[in-house]
């Protein structure tokens, strides 16, 4: 992910880059409603500046992880 300046967000070495996504905010976590295994899918939706149409492949991603965290106490 990069910023409008084309500036890389997250941390990490070189073009290797970690980012946080929160899902439904940070201030309020998402609780599972049952334990078991749940199955999560994931899918890209980049497209570039003025275009409608999303771009199928990104070039220069090589992997993406997803990790479940436990909320931190306040």
């Amino acid at each position: 992910m990069a910023n409008k300046k084309g500036e890389f967000l997250g941390t990490g070495f070189s073009d290797v880059k970690e980012n946080k996504l929160w899902y439904k905010g940070h201030d309020t976590p998402f609780k599972f409603q049952e334990n078991g295994e749940y199955e999560v899918q994931l899918q890209q939706a980049m497209r570039e500046n003025g275009k409608v149409n999303g771009i199928v492949n990104l070039d220069g991603i090589s992997d993406v992880g997803f990790r479940v965290e436990k909320p931190q106490e306040k």
